[in-house]
């Protein structure tokens, strides 16, 4: 009995140290609160069926290697600015404003970007963001 406990305790031990946990992921050169969507459910469902994004909160995608990934405004009830960015944090596409009323076309960067990030309308010009300028992601 002692030793199907133990055996019990190091297997609940060994699972809880490799337990996917929600890491904290922050752009340091944003003032945004960052949401991770980092799986495929987490990442279709994105911001669909949301009344809203709160003013300093930003939804960042993150894929398992650079591609060319589109997004649309399905079941989208406000607009929003979508920057890609690559591996190094560099933006390479930035669609802004793009409205509900745009579905279903789909926007596609430029280039291949590994992460996507979605804020409010009107967030990326009042930071003054642009295309080629790096974000500096911390908590991956």
């Amino acid at each position: 009995m002692k030793t199907l406990i133990l055996i019990i305790l190091v297997v609940v031990g060994v699972l809880l140290m490799f337990w996917p946990k929600d890491k904290k992921v922050e752009i340091i050169n944003l003032p945004l609160k960052i949401e991770v969507a980092n799986t495929d459910t987490k990442r279709v469902k994105g911001l669909s069926g949301r009344e809203n994004l709160p003013q300093d909160a930003g939804v960042l995608f993150i894929f398992e290697k650079p591609d060319k990934y589109g997004f649309w405004m399905k079941d989208m009830n406000f607009a929003i600015d979508i920057v890609w960015l690559d591996e190094t944090g560099e933006i390479v596409h930035l669609e802004k404003n793009v409205a509900p009323a745009t579905y279903p076309e789909i926007f596609y960067p430029s280039a291949a970007a590994i992460y996507v990030l979605e804020t409010n309308a009107g967030f990326f010009g009042t930071q003054n963001i642009r295309v080629g300028e790096r974000l500096q992601i911390k908590g991956l």
